[in-house]
Formats: structure tokens, C-alpha cells, sequence
């Protein structure tokens, strides 16, 4: 692992070249003091007063990490417990004391540990000319850890005006020491410190990484076509069981792969700052040349001279910076008119966008996370299900069939497992239908699904701006091998067209269902709400309270009981081939993930895949009997995938709660039985009235009493208390003004995309803006509101 330590004294050229350096030197992890700004590749930490971060810009990933610390921030980086530290030269002495008391307390005990920062103290042990009254205490703090000074004392890593010093310091624990080198890069940084590289050899983890790849990824786009095509038709299917004939069946794609494409080279070495440029690189060496001639000339009658030399180096630098980067971003807009959903469009969005992480390769904490994502459920029955329809026959794959699973599958889409892409794989069927028809027939009449296709490679996305580390964190994503995805179309359409000819799916269950949406959803609700508060209360009135309540489901996908699927399959009476082909689908399946150990296995024995095309499909089939409850009268139970909402409609706020709390226990206990819980803490509830005077309800939840508030947000829109949607169109309009903000960037006054582009953009604003507008439209009506949602039009209006 490759660490930078660098004080970048607030300068923004200085962290721009520093960003440079990462990729040059390969480096994982940079420790900075005084960031210009927070970096979006990657990582980022920084304490509360942002003067210390820590920045992640390769393959590794922050764990167990703090940054509520006054003067560091701490993370655990690959094992190691990177601090990275700034002591201002304005901290009185008795502040620098308490900020090292509180390091020394918190790095105590921890056995892998490099201690990094600008500490500005002096002291004889790591160079400098005199020990002051912070280097005194620095070691004898520093002496309560079992960590060793990495510092050789013989180059200055501040220079400023000839002059020099040495307080950017290192320390290590002594166990990382003996594979650890320590260097000051001469590079130029535009800083007044130089860059400290930090290289803690793990050869173990290396040789790892080079025994076990990941699989082979080929280059699609150096496809030999008609190498492809003459090595397939050269390669034939023997009989055999469904295994053995889908094991031949995945020989014959690599190896045509293996003769038609070269592989991906992996390099580790990322392509350099979209503005760098070879003038840059110039102006960089000119700098540091101007520099080392002002430290020699320090003391001589042309000292002014080259300080001035020296400064025109820099400032020459850092405005070819500036016009590279308004070069590079004017480039992008222009490219805007041949594809406006480029790399503009992906820049100027980037930032409204969830950051992306980089993968978590520590084994314990993936174990951690696997295990709580992935939870044991009860193995696959053996039994075996009587159905109508066990007629011992099992139709052949059509021709048709085929080919609408294969124009599903997506072009740009990863691969699984196996490596094969897509658009190759969909080229291999339109040559050779026959040997994949065969495959596919013989796992149907055999009610196997082969074990190679059961592999699932796991893939976490973060959720937010969650702490790093948490299971709760990730959302855990499947790859799966796409001739796999392929059979499981094949099922799912013959599954979905028996499922709904029998009206097994309640007409409350909007996920996952064509022709269905999320509006669909919100409509049912609100139209219940706006019916119930319609009208008059008193004197034979008709109107009355609505309580609409939103439950969350832990975990869901990843925790659904494989007995509860195949029990509701079996009941619905479907053919028996497909429940065996099913039962085997739900049983002996492996996750694949990857460690700086090498490849772990798990087995899984619970949840529908994310990422499958059967998955989703069997989910709502088992979730439908949670839409069939025997509910209280006035109360609705509306799904949308794992999302369950309870609509109560009655007269007083007490039959109102009495009635929520009777759903919410047989939802529960329903849940039980299905081996699944609530979030209970999740839980949120809104009373829609028209009357004056707020009113709320409390409703009981696994033992806690939530009150309602005065609105929930329910499948991105807002609802409120009185069914106005005034919130809803301040969270629009805000949401939208950001995006319009982002947008115009690339849309500036003079030059820029064609005018055909730019009202293409703008449709991501009036996207945003008109999300559910048939539920909300009646809002407009209110001048106030109008005015504030003209407003997001006109600023979208002046950039088209």
C-alpha cells in the first residue's frame, strides 16, 4: 500500500497537481493537512474543522472510521489505522496537548497504526535544529504507543523563500516498519511543503492478487466476427445430463471467445488528470527548476531576482491549469451536440449523485457485511409437491422464446461470472439457437438449474452518506452469468402468464409488474384520502380521518424463506417441471466475493437474488398472501415490491388507531411466519383531516409508540396532512433548482451545445419537476405555489 502525506496549504493548484501525483505514483491512500476542496474520485474524509483528511483514491476502503476529532481524522485502511493530523501554528500549547492526549487515547491499543501529519513542532530526533516546546511533548505523548518515528532528518519537507524545516512527520507501528519505506518527493507541489511517500510493502497480499483473478473480461470491441462465427459452428453439444451439457455449453463460448477477442489488460496506473497536458508538465519542471535556484541563490545579490523568476514560474503554472481545465470543459460542451448524455452531462451530475466507493477488501469486514446481508434460512425441502397440472409433460423452448429473452438482454450491461459479454453472447445465439435450445430444454425436463449459473458475484453499493463499514451501508447487488439469465427468462414468462391467468396476484401489488408504476400506486392512496376527507363531518356527514402508514421490511430481498416461495408456488397449482426447475434455483446457490485474501465463497440459503430475472418475479408471489390479510374494515394494505403502506379510513381518531394497530399485528405476525421482521424504527405515519386543528394518533409498533407527523414521503412524493402537496412542491423545486444548477454548466451564455441540445437537457429539469404530476396537479391552482415553481421553468428557459 502506497500512502502520500502532503500540507497542501489551501491552494487549489497544489491539489490539483497532488491529484496528478496520485495517478503517477500509484498511490492508495493520501494524507493531507489544508485541503482546497473535497475530492470526488474516491473517498474522502476530514474532521470537523475540514484542516485534516484522509483521501482513499484507489482500490482500498475506509472502515471503522472518525472524524469528530479536534486536529485528526482516523480510518482503518486495509488493516492499518491511518491517522492523518494538522496542528495550526495559531494552537496555543495547552490545545496542542489535549489534541495529542486525545490521538494518544484513541490510536491506544490498536496494533497496525501510521501516525501522519504537518504537526509544526520541532524537535533534534527527525531534523530540526532545536526541539521546542511541541516536539517535547509530541514524544513524550507519542512515547505511550508502540509505534517508531519514520523520518530520516536529512531532507526538509517545508521550503519557503530558500529556508527550510522539517514538520511534516511520520510514525508507524513497529510492526509495518520492516517493509516500509519512507522518501520526500522532489517533485514540484505549488506547495510550501514537499510530498512525503510512505510504501508498506504486503507481499503476502500481492501474491494473493496475482494467483486469483477475478475471471476473464475480453475486449468486445476487437471482436473478429467471423473468427467468432467459424469457431462456434465448428463446436458441438454431446448428450448428457443438464450439468454436463451446460459445462460443454460454456466451454464452447470461451473458447470462441478466447480465438475472437484479446483479453482486457488490468494496470493499475489510471489515466492521468483530464487536463494534464506535456506544457503542463513543462511549466511543472520549470517551477521546480526556478525553485532550486532561489534556495541557492539565498544570501547572493541576485536573490531578488530569481524570487521573482521563481514567481512568474508559478504563477505561469497555475494559469495553464485554469485554461486547461476551461479548454478541456468547453471541449465537453461542444461534444454535447453528438451525444448529450456524454461525459458533460455524467461531470456536471456527478455531484448530485451518491459518491461512489471504492470496494471493501478487508475479509473480516466483508464477512461482517456478507453474513448480516445475507442472513441462514432454512435449506430447500426435499419433498415432493403434488400439483393439477403434473402431467409428466414439459414444452420444448421455442424459437420465439428465445429470442425475446435474448432482445432483453442489454448491451452494456456487466457480465458475470463466466466474463462473457453480452453483445457477443446475443451474436452466438442468432448463429448457433439450436445448442443453447438444447441446454435449456434438457434443465427443464431434468427440473435442474445448473450449479455453474447459481454463482453470484457480489457487488455493494453504498447507500448515501452512511458510515463506511456498517452493513446497513451497502445494498448488495449480484452478478450473474447471462446464459444463466437467459434460462431464467424462460421460466419467469411461462411462471407470469400461468400466476396471472389464475389471479394469483392481488391487484394491490404494484412492483415488478408491467403496465404498473409507482403513480399507480400513490394514486390508490391519495384517491382513498381525498374521498375520505371529502364532504362534511357532522350532521350525517360523510367525512372522515385518513391514516396513511408506511412499514419497512429489514432487509427483505436478501431474507425471503425458499419453503415460503415454493409453498406459495405449489399452491397456485403451476406446471411440475417448472416447480422443479424452481426448488432447484432456490437451492445450493454460492455468493463469490473478493478479499486482499483472495476469492471467499458463501453459501446462500435464503432471499431472491438482486440482479435476477426470476428473483423479483418470486418475491411478489410469496409477498401477495401479505396483500390478502384479513384486515379491519376501512383499512387497505398497498404494496409496491417490499414497500407496504396501510391506508385507514373511519370516523374518530380512535377506531383510526385501533384499527392501524390490529394491520400492523398481522402484518407481523405474518412476517414471522415468512421469516422476515420490520424495521420497526422505520416505521412512519401521517393523519390526513381537514379539520383546523392538527390532530395526531399514536399507533403501536413492535412495542413502540410512533406518533404520526405532519407528513411522510411515500415512493418520492410527499404527502401531508391536509393532501395539499405544498411540501412535496418545495421538495421538487429544490431538488430541480440543483439540477438546473448543475445543467448550466454546460450551457453557458456564448458558445456551448446547439439549441436542440439544450432543450434535450433541460427535459432532466422538467423531469424532475413533473414527477407524479397527475397526483399533485390540483396544488397549482395556488398562486404562491405557481410562482415557485415558475421559477425553476424560467431559470431552464433563459440557458434553452
Amino acid at each position: 500500500m502506497k500512502l502520500i502525506q502532503l500540507n497542501l496549504n489551501h491552494c487549489e493548484t497544489a491539489q490539483d497537481l497532488l491529484a496528478q501525483m496520485v495517478r503517477e505514483k500509484r498511490a492508495d491512500v493520501v494524507l493531507i493537512s489544508e485541503p482546497y476542496r473535497e475530492e470526488s474520485m474516491g473517498q474522502w474524509l476530514s474532521n470537523t474543522a475540514g484542516k485534516a483528511a484522509l483521501w482513499a483514491c484507489k482500490k482500498h476502503s475506509f472502515q471503522d472510521v472518525y472524524t469528530q476529532a479536534m486536529g485528526y481524522v482516523r480510518a482503518k485502511i486495509n488493516g492499518i489505522y491511518v491517522y492523518s493530523c494538522y496542528a495550526p501554528p495559531s494552537w496555543s500549547q495547552n490545545e496542542f496537548q489535549i489534541m495529542l492526549d486525545r490521538l494518544v487515547d484513541d490510536a491506544r491499543g490498536r496494533p497496525r497504526v501510521v501516525i501522519a501529519g504537518d504537526f509544526n513542532a520541532w524537535a533534534v530526533e527527525w531534523g530540526s535544529r532545536t526541539t521546542n516546546a511541541r516536539g517535547r511533548a509530541l514524544l513524550e505523548s507519542f512515547a505511550e504507543l508502540d509505534v517508531i518515528l519514520l523520518n530520516d532528518g536529512k531532507v526538509d519537507t517545508f521550503r519557503k523563500a530558500g529556508t527550510g524545516s522539517k514538520i511534516d512527520i511520520t510514525f508507524a507501528s513497529g510492526c509495518l516498519t520492516r517493509n516500509t519505506k519512507w522518501l520526500v518527493s522532489e517533485e514540484y507541489t505549488h506547495s510550501d511543503h514537499q510530498a512525503v511517500i510512505v510504501t508498506i510493502n504486503e507481499r503476502e497480499s500481492a501474491s494473493l492478487h496475482k494467483t486469483e483473478r477475478k475471471g476473464p473480461k475480453w475486449k468486445d470491441n476487437s471482436l473478429d466476427a467471423d473468427m467468432f462465427d467459424e469457431v462456434l459452428s465448428s463446436r458441438n453439444i454431446t448428450p448428457g445430463d443438464a450439468e454436463h451439457m451446460t459445462q460443454q455449453l460454456v466451454k464452447i463460448m470461451t473458447e470462441a471467445c478466447d480465438a475472437a477477442m484479446p483479453l482486457k489488460r488490468t494496470c493499475s496506473r489510471g489515466p492521468p488528470c483530464h487536463w494534464w497536458s506535456n506544457k503542463i508538465r513543462t511549466l511543472r519542471a520549470a517551477c521546480l527548476k526556478e525553485r532550486r535556484r532561489l534556495q541557492r541563490a539565498r544570501g547572493r545579490p541576485d536573490y531578488s531576482q530569481q524570487a521573482t523568476a521563481f514567481k512568474e514560474a508559478r504563477s505561469a503554472l497555475q494559469k495553464e491549469i485554469k485554461a486547461s481545465k476551461r479548454e478541456c470543459f468547453k471541449r465537453l460542451c461542444k461534444d454535447a451536440d453528438i451525444n448529450p448524455w456524454g461525459t458533460a452531462y455524467r461531470t456536471v451530475m456527478k455531484k448530485l449523485k451518491e459518491r461512489r466507493s471504492t470496494q471493501i477488501t478487508c475479509p473480516t469486514l466483508l464477512q461482517e457485511i456478507v453474513s448480516s446481508l445475507f442472513p441462514q434460512g432454512s435449506p430447500t425441502p426435499a419433498a415432493t409437491y403434488e400439483t393439477d397440472e403434473d402431467d409428466g409433460i414439459t414444452p420444448e423452448t421455442s424459437e420465439e422464446e428465445l429470442k425475446n429473452a435474448t432482445r432483453k438482454i442489454k448491451d452494456g450491461k456487466a457480465p458475470g461470472p463466466d466474463g462473457i459479454p453480452n453483445k457477443v453472447l446475443k451474436r452466438a445465439i442468432q448463429q448457433r439457437p439450436d445448442i443453447f435450445k438444447r441446454v435449456f430444454d434438457k434443465c427443464l425436463q431434468e427440473g435442474v438449474f445448473p450449479q455453474q449459473w447459481k454463482l453470484q458475484r457480489l457487488v455493494l453499493l453504498p447507500k448515501g452518506d452512511r458510515p463506511p463499514g456498517d452493513p446497513s451501508s451497502y445494498r448488495p447487488i449480484c452478478l450473474l452469468d447471462t446464459m444463466g439469465k437467459i434460462l431464467e427468462r424462460i421460466i419467469h414468462d411461462r411462471l407470469l402468464q400461468i400466476v396471472e391467468a389464475k389471479g394469483a396476484l392481488s391487484e394491490l401489488q404494484f412492483g415488478f409488474r408491467k403496465a404498473r408504476s409507482t403513480i399507480d400506486a400513490i394514486k390508490v392512496v391519495t384517491g382513498i384520502a381525498g374521498k375520505a376527507i371529502e364532504g362534511k363531518r357532522w350532521k350525517h356527514g360523510k367525512k372522515e380521518y385518513c391514516a396513511v402508514v408506511t412499514l419497512d421490511v429489514k432487509n427483505a430481498f436478501n431474507s425471503a424463506s425458499w419453503k415460503v416461495i415454493i409453498d406459495t408456488i405449489a399452491r397456485i397449482g403451476v406446471p411440475a417441471y417448472l416447480l422443479r426447475i424452481i426448488r432447484s434455483y432456490l437451492s445450493n446457490r454460492r455468493l463469490q466475493y473478493f478479499t486482499e485474501r483472495g476469492i471467499k465463497h458463501y453459501v446462500i440459503s435464503a432471499g431472491v437474488p438482486q440482479g435476477s430475472v426470476l428473483g423479483p418475479l418470486l418475491w411478489i408471489i410469496m409477498y401477495d398472501g401479505i396483500l390478502r390479510l384479513a384486515v379491519p374494515r376501512g383499512v387497505k394494505v398497498i404494496g409496491y415490491a417490499d414497500d407496504i403502506a396501510i391506508v385507514t379510513v373511519a370516523k374518530y381518531i380512535r377506531e383510526v388507531e385501533t384499527a392501524i394497530n390490529e394491520a400492523i399485528g398481522l402484518i407481523r405476525g405474518w412476517l414471522q411466519a415468512a421469516k422476515l421482521s420490520l424495521a420497526e424504527h422505520k416505521t412512519e405515519a401521517v393523519l390526513i383531516t381537514s379539520r383546523k386543528v392538527l390532530e395526531t394518533i399514536q399507533i403501536e409498533v413492535g412495542g413502540q409508540t410512533i406518533a404520526s407527523k405532519h407528513f411522510v414521503k411515500y415512493l418520492g412524493v410527499v404527502l401531508d396532512c391536509r393532501l395539499n402537496f405544498k411540501q412535496h412542491l418545495e421538495y421538487a423545486t429544490k431538488k430541480a433548482a440543483a439540477v438546473q444548477a448543475a445543467l448550466s454548466r454546460m450551457m453557458p451564455n456564448i458558445g456551448g451545445p446547439k439549441p436542440e441540445v439544450r432543450r434535450l437537457l433541460s427535459t432532466v429539469t422538467c423531469s424532475v419537476l413533473l414527477y407524479a404530476a397527475p397526483i399533485w396537479a390540483k396544488a397549482l391552482t395556488v398562486q404562491t405555489v405557481r410562482t415557485k415553481f415558475g421559477a425553476v421553468y424560467r431559470l431552464s428557459a433563459i440557458r434553452t
